[in-house]
């Protein structure tokens, strides 16, 4: 059971050195790595422990992760997994999210709990999973592993700014795809720039009407 894991990284390449390493040292060793590099400056240098997708220029994330997932579909991976390039793995994770999704069948992914540092510290109990619940709110990171049959053909839509991730989920729950819930910490993770406060609250209002006028039904 290949699983194909996509780190879109820009420039801090500390954070995405810690990332891999991390993904390498997983308990179960069936994962491919691709790097989407979204115009770093120098550029990512190439390497035998991932395969290298180069933009020239920065495009952003959502273009990254689509082209990772392209690259993948190739590759013909069981299961997709888009990592943040400053996520860092618990070494267990990949195979308590295998385990999850084997015991539950019928579920198109799993998704667990995580520990942010910097400007949030603590850590998100994301709890079990719950159609009604989603549709109101977001609780499933991005980092969740995916049966690949069942992603959209574009996972990520590259005109929203903001709360991709739960367009993605919401899209795969009208298509009927629900998630598993993994109750423990699966990774670590830094105040993003993309994250709720960094742009205030009502950018975030903003983009959580939209995402319920578009995906959730009334």
């Amino acid at each position: 059971m290949e699983i194909a894991v996509i780190v879109p990284c820009c420039n801090q390449i500390s954070k995405l050195t810690r990332c891999l390493d991390s993904i390498r040292h997983q308990s179960t060793g069936d994962s491919v790595i691709i790097v989407v590099d979204d115009g770093s400056e120098p550029p990512l240098v190439r390497s035998d422990d991932y395969h290298l997708i180069r933009f020239p220029r920065n495009m952003g994330v959502q273009q990254a992760r689509n082209a990772g997932y392209m690259y993948a579909k190739n590759l013909k991976s069981d299961f997709i997994l888009f990592c943040d390039q400053d996520v860092y793995w618990k070494p267990r994770a990949f195979y308590q999210f295998l385990q999850a999704l084997r015991i539950a069948p019928e579920c198109a992914y799993a998704y667990g709990d995580y520990e942010r540092y910097g400007q949030f510290n603590g850590v998100f109990r994301a709890g079990p999973f719950s159609s009604v619940r989603l549709q109101a709110v977001n609780f499933v990171s991005t980092m969740a592993l995916v049966r690949s049959e069942c992603l959209p053909k574009v996972p990520f839509v590259e005109d929203e700014k903001r709360l991709q991730d739960w367009s993605l989920w919401l899209r795969m729950l009208n298509a009927g795809h629900k998630g598993v819930y993994t109750d423990e910490v699966m990774f670590e993770t830094g105040f993003s720039k993309e994250s709720v406060s960094s742009r205030g609250p009502a950018d975030y209002q903003y983009w959580h009407q939209l995402m319920q006028r578009r995906y959730v039904k009334r």
